[in-house]
């Protein structure tokens, strides 16, 4: 769910403002949609036809209940699953499932492949400036007046990132005419693992917990050298837990987060010497500063931009909590 400051940003937003109207049943939340697909607005305005099933499920896990959208292409998908977790039926959290459907997927991010046939695209942030903006246009359309400028507030408050309307009809355009490329590049990829898995049977791509730590070392000196060294990287934590360059090379090729106290403690400072998203950090690799022994204040010895990241993230959510509260700093 909280994949990064960006998504952050978007969710505390949305959870900052009142919920809407409540929905009794299914069938209430598949009228709604119907309503809002059936619409001059949506006639005018979505670029492309959108097939939306709508139903009862959700997810439950660790605690948490969500609702979600699940798209059955890998382009600008047209065939959409909306799954709402019957504790969550309400008409913002409707919007707010639909948005995906219609928000832009892909970007142009630069130059051609190597082979030279194939343009360069990155998939947009799920919940990025693209899903703000139809977010922020389907409440204000088929929601309350009230929400329309309670969120539009809150997205100012928490620094969402946001595309006018313009921009984002531009953007799911952009979307629409990268669908061929992107097709072909997941054919080529598909086509390169069924080769490798002949070449070795029972081969599978994995992705381990050091190898986020692993890539984000190796791009930290793109432009000067390349890489940032072990050593280098070592000196820095050692601001504030003595590291060495073999303590970096085993959270590298960690398997998992570490349960030693000490290679936790290097963990976090590693992760924000690294520039990593705080809420990736937290959320996707499970490194909490109070689960790791390392005080906010020490890590600015560090990357003192991270800690006035996080500050400031803690003084919006302070200043603008979300319906329902935690109590202590994130």
């Amino acid at each position: 769910m909280y994949d990064s400051v960006t998504t952050w940003r978007l969710y505390s937003a949305e959870q900052s403002i009142p919920l809407g109207q409540p929905l009794t049943d299914v069938d209430a939340a598949r009228a709604l949609v119907r309503r809002v697909k059936r619409s001059a607005w949506w006639r005018d305005n979505i670029a492309y036809d959108v097939r939306v099933r709508t139903h009862i499920r959700g997810r439950e896990a660790a605690g948490w209940i969500s609702s979600y959208a699940q798209s059955a292409g890998l382009g600008q998908s047209t065939s959409w699953t909306i799954s709402l977790h019957p504790m969550m039926l309400n008409d913002l959290i409707v919007f707010h499932e639909l948005a995906h459907c219609i928000a832009p997927r892909w970007q142009y991010s630069g130059g051609r492949r190597r082979d030279g046939e194939l343009t360069n695209h990155t998939e947009r942030a799920s919940h990025g400036d693209g899903f703000a903006a139809a977010l922020a246009e389907l409440v204000g359309q088929f929601g309350t007046v009230t929400h329309h400028d309670e969120l539009r507030l809150a997205y100012h408050h928490f620094d969402v990132p946001v595309l006018s309307f313009e921009e984002y009809r531009a953007a799911v355009e952009d979307s629409l005419l990268a669908e061929r490329d992107i097709l072909a590049m997941h054919r080529e990829i598909e086509e390169r693992f069924a080769t490798q898995a002949r070449i070795s049977p029972g081969f599978i791509p994995q992705w381990t917990w050091g190898d986020r730590l692993l890539s984000l070392r190796q791009r930290a000196g793109a432009g000067t050298r390349g890489r940032m060294s072990r050593e280098h990287l070592a000196q820095l934590i050692s601001r504030v837990e003595r590291c060495s360059p073999r303590d970096v090379q085993r959270l590298e090729a960690a398997q998992h987060l570490p349960q030693d106290p000490r290679l936790r403690r290097i963990a976090m400072c590693m992760a924000v010497a690294l520039c990593l998203d705080p809420i990736y950090a937290r959320h996707q690799m499970g490194l909490v500063r109070w689960e790791c022994g390392v005080e906010l204040h020490e890590l600015a010895a560090i990357n003192p931009d991270w800690v006035e990241l996080v500050e400031s993230m803690n003084f919006q959510m302070a200043a603008r909590p979300p319906r329902w509260v935690i109590d202590g700093d994130r």
